[in-house]
């Protein structure tokens, strides 16, 4: 007879003779005074996990409160950040060397440039119109254009026309639009 055999018959003669003891309400009882011994050494646990998502509650609450509280500012205020973000207008001759660079940098031949100043009322803003008559092949002209809107975050592309003139080599016109906060 193995070990586990007779530890399993003790157990059971064990329980046999606490029943007869007991009686049925007796082990009944018993069960039941088990059951509360568990309860109690549960209870503290279950109340730690309470105050833990109670806390968690609170946080989540003051975050969502925080969030409702957050609300955009006034389109006054958003319209100075927004215009604070352009660069003054000093900073046109260094834009404008700029575009040199990169046109020479991806090597289309600028022929001439037309520089018009203007202002917008409505939005306080200078604007400069830079339009550039060049000669390239497509994929330099391309390149110059990508780069210079990469390069100026300020600047917008206007117009772009392109015209075959002789073999690969393109005519285009390529206009674009600083864009310089109001000083």
């Amino acid at each position: 007879m193995s070990a586990l055999t007779l530890w399993r018959r003790q157990t059971a003669l064990r329980v046999l003779r606490t029943r007869t003891l007991l009686g049925s309400t007796g082990a009944i009882a018993l069960l039941l005074l088990g059951a509360a011994g568990l309860a109690a050494w549960w209870a503290p646990h279950v109340a730690e996990d309470a105050n833990l998502l109670h806390a968690q509650a609170g946080v989540e609450s003051a975050r969502a409160r925080s969030r409702l509280l957050d609300l955009p500012p006034d389109p006054a205020t958003q319209i100075s950040r927004f215009r604070d973000w352009f660069p003054q207008p000093s900073r046109n001759v260094d834009d404008l060397r700029v575009l040199f660079r990169l046109a020479q940098r991806e090597q289309v031949r600028l022929l001439r440039g037309d520089y018009v100043a203007g202002r917008q009322a409505e939005t306080r803003l200078v604007t400069y119109d830079v339009v550039l008559p060049v000669r390239a092949n497509y994929g330099p002209i391309r390149a110059f254009v990508a780069a210079a809107l990469n390069e100026l975050p300020h600047a917008s592309l206007v117009d772009l026309r392109m015209e075959r003139a002789t073999g690969e080599l393109l005519d285009a016109r390529i206009h674009l639009t600083l864009f310089y906060r109001e000083d």
